[in-house]
């Protein structure tokens, strides 16, 4: 953390306390909500991620063809695990 700039730590701080927000809305959500509704919401976030990293990291981090197919069979196995309950 020492060779961090005040900005860095800055948005560090954010993303944290973003994480932990958004924890505390799942976990609200599905003491709130039916699971069916729920989980399969919570199980985008391959796609949510793969959709920010092209936005966002573009410069820095590229979208190969792994990477999709990679995001698109977490997506799919999580579908598949919901539905066969």
């Amino acid at each position: 953390l020492r060779s961090l700039s005040a900005r860095a730590l800055g948005f560090l701080l954010a993303a944290g306390l973003a994480y932990t927000g958004a924890y505390w809305c799942m976990f609200g959500a599905l003491a709130s909500e039916k699971l069916a509704i729920t989980v399969p919401l919570i199980h985008t976030d391959p796609l949510w991620s793969l959709l920010f990293v092209s936005l966002f990291l573009r410069e820095k981090h590229a979208i190969t063809p792994a990477l999709v197919s990679g995001t698109c069979l977490t997506f799919i196995g999580s579908v598949l695990i919901i539905l066969a309950r």
